[in-house]
């Protein structure tokens, strides 16, 4: 098994290449891709951070990180299948819990060759889910470099003896500084957001800060914290156009992620997320159909497999 013999500044990363493809890969740094530069065109798709302590200072704002569960819940606290749940409030913009628990985990390599890599979340990290999930749970996440695709592949098992809440979401994070990249959504419903910037449960009568994105527009003219779930007739693929590039690039998670979160600052920002989520967020304390809000659980026994494709695409 090959080592680890890359770095960005002072963090090691993995590095799978293929002739299309650069992809970095921080297994210490929840697992997560670093940086993904499209080789044909020499392009940095992603927000790379320069060293370990600009990624600890916005971690959830480079590359994609893997999040277990994904967004904000309410005061860190919900009820499901009669059991009460209490997480950490660890959001800067309120009292809630943010994103999960296996971002900042160490993951373990398995296996890794020139185009594949399969990480399993380490121990500290199956213990947390462990505990404040109330069942173990086995995670595992495949990078796969497969021609003019990247194919991510995360496994997840419930190993105890009592069903839990589950969601996962892929933080993507778009590097704007290399192209003016025009962004389309598939069709779907803006969310109405509280005051604390989650769902209250309904949806807008027409598009808002997202307004456009279904048709086309550019990245940097967005600004936005807005939830927005898919209509269910339409396929899950989000286009990244340049618009002097002879490619396109397609963000495509399976069709269990029916939930994206957009979110940009302000104007000056050099990024923009688009992140597909199988729950929008605060899913657990929605009063709405389990359906809507892409509330689910995970059964004793139980193993379910996400996937999420980047692919290049000759325009």
């Amino acid at each position: 098994m090959e080592k680890v013999t890359h770095h960005i500044g002072d963090i090691d990363v993995i590095s799978l290449e293929n002739p299309y493809w650069a992809c970095l890969i921080a297994p210490a740094l929840g697992g997560q891709i670093l940086s993904l530069r499209f080789k044909p065109l020499n392009w940095e798709l992603l927000r790379v951070p320069s060293h370990q302590k600009a990624w600890e200072d916005e971690p959830f704002l480079f590359g994609i990180p893997i999040l277990i569960p994904p967004g904000r819940i309410a005061e860190g606290q919900f009820t499901w299948n009669g059991t009460h749940y209490h997480w950490p409030q660890n959001d800067t913009a309120g009292p809630n819990h943010l994103h999960g628990f296996v971002w900042n985990r160490p993951w373990r390599v398995v296996d890794v060759s020139a185009a594949h890599l399969w990480l399993t979340l380490g121990a500290q990290g199956t213990a947390d889910l462990a505990w404040y999930m109330g069942s173990r749970l086995n995670v595992g996440v495949e990078y796969a470099l497969r021609g003019p695709e990247l194919l991510i592949r995360v496994t997840a098992q419930n190993t105890g003896s009592m069903s839990v809440p589950f969601g996962i979401g892929f933080h993507t994070t778009w590097n704007l500084q290399e192209q003016d990249w025009e962004v389309l959504v598939p069709r779907g419903r803006e969310w109405a957001m509280t005051t604390a910037v989650m769902p209250n449960g309904t949806f807008l009568p027409h598009l808002s800060s997202l307004r456009g994105l279904p048709v086309g527009r550019l990245a940097t003219s967005v600004v936005a914290d807005a939830c927005y779930r898919l209509d269910d007739d339409v396929d899950t693929a989000v286009f990244m156009r340049g618009a002097e590039s002879a490619f396109e690039f397609i963000w495509q998670p399976d069709a269990q992620f029916r939930q994206l979160t957009i979110f940009r600052p302000s104007l000056n920002s050099p990024f923009i997320c688009v992140e597909p989520c199988t729950w929008t967020h605060n899913a657990p304390n929605l009063s709405v159909d389990q359906a809507i809000s892409g509330m689910s659980g995970l059964d004793s026994g139980e193993e379910k497999v996400f996937e999420y494709r980047i692919l290049a695409n000759a325009q």
